[in-house]
């Protein structure tokens, strides 16, 4: 009952849209957004989204998509 209580809530933290665009705007291609990342963002980021994608250069990379209710959403490189 508790995972399924934990899981509902964090589901809606994810920002699958938003961070599909920002990191398109950047030059990332062949993204996959995972789940909500507890630990990838600051204590103020609420929306905490983790992707895999491939670099402008060309690179795999990994990391998460962090937005605050009263911040922008930033990208953070694992």
């Amino acid at each position: 009952m508790i995972a399924f209580t934990v899981a509902g809530f964090t589901g809606g933290l994810v920002d699958e849209e938003g961070s599909k665009e920002l990191l398109t705007e950047q030059g990332y291609t062949d993204i996959v957004i995972g789940n909500y990342d507890w630990w990838g963002c600051g204590e103020n980021d609420w929306w905490q989204t983790e992707f895999k994608a491939i670099s402008p250069s060309g690179q795999e990379v990994t990391g998460t998509v962090c937005k605050g209710l009263w911040k922008k959403k930033t990208i953070r490189f694992n």
